[in-house]
């Protein structure tokens, strides 16, 4: 667990008098959520079912406090989706706007610095679109616009994207792989990747979140080699197949304290989940007396 160490250091001051020092103690933290900082799984909170068949890729959009989400359903919809509601409203479809057939929604990625939203097809229609990610304006979200469709040319099965300055990262559910591009599309590293499904980038934490397709498993990655920091399972969802994964809508600290993820298998589902890494990782500052009556 990511802070668990930060406990012991307390408890090792304390034991060993270190309480008669004068120093500032200011940057000394404890968990604000012991009684869970060991809690190997994430309960749901809330759920809805998703508005098309095979729901897929989604993201937060906290400016307009709803979720971009897209499925594998006909003609590879779009929608925005009210999280507190479970509406969601029909903005476009990607057939339409690349203009090809066949085309479906898989991981998708929200720019809202430039309000574009990057979308990613597996294995596309296999004829003029293979793995592609398909790039739409949506600062009109009823008249969203094509900027890009690029082709990779392969078939592994690409599932997931995210950005991290300055690259974007793609995973590939077939080859079990995170790659990193340039925004060229050219590629940078890869990684190997336990989970197989989409993707979500924490920024604050500098960590990666990334979702088990087959399997209720959330995996932590850290943001530089992509090695697993923490995983936790998903209790009390319907889970035969998972694919989108983001945080809730709010500011930062409230989104980041539940997740919410797509079930594309059994059940066609919206499930928020508690984000167990988030909930172990929060601190809060504490004094040295206070740190000292704790235990007395």
């Amino acid at each position: 667990m990511k802070k668990g160490t930060i406990f012991t250091l307390a408890f090792l001051l304390v034991g060993t008098g270190a309480f008669a020092v004068t120093a500032d103690f200011s940057d000394v933290f404890i968990s604000s959520s012991l009684s869970q900082i060991w809690e190997p799984t994430a309960d749901v909170l809330d759920s809805f079912g998703a508005p098309d068949t095979s729901p897929m890729g989604i993201d937060v959009d906290r400016d307009n406090e709803w979720l971009w989400h897209t499925s594998e359903g006909t003609s590879g919809p779009v929608y925005t989706v009210d999280p507190t509601t479970g509406t969601a409203t029909l903005r476009f479809y990607i057939e339409t706007l690349v203009g090809s057939y066949n085309l479906k929604g898989n991981g998708l990625y929200y720019d809202s610095d430039n309000e574009l939203l990057y979308i990613v097809d597996y294995n596309g229609n296999v004829s003029d679109y293979y793995d592609s990610v398909y790039v739409f304006d949506v600062s009109d979200p009823d008249d969203a616009s094509l900027v890009e469709a690029h082709n990779f040319g392969t078939t592994n099965g690409v599932l997931g994207i995210t950005y991290r300055d300055p690259y974007f990262y793609i995973g590939y559910n077939s080859t079990s792989q995170i790659i990193a591009y340039n925004d060229s599309w050219v590629q940078q590293d890869s990684y190997s990747h336990t989970g197989g499904g989409e993707i979500y980038y924490d920024y604050v934490d500098d960590v990666f979140y990334a979702l088990g397709v087959w399997s209720p498993m959330i995996y932590v990655l850290d943001g530089d080699g992509l090695s697993t920091l923490d995983s936790f399972s998903i209790s009390g969802a319907s889970y035969g197949g998972g694919c989108g994964i983001c945080p809730n809508i709010g500011d930062y600290s409230e989104g980041m304290e539940t997740l919410w993820i797509t079930e594309f298998s059994l059940s066609d589902m919206f499930y928020q989940i508690e984000n167990d890494y988030w909930t172990h990782s929060s601190v809060v500052p504490v004094s040295l007396g206070e740190m000292k009556a704790m235990f007395q």
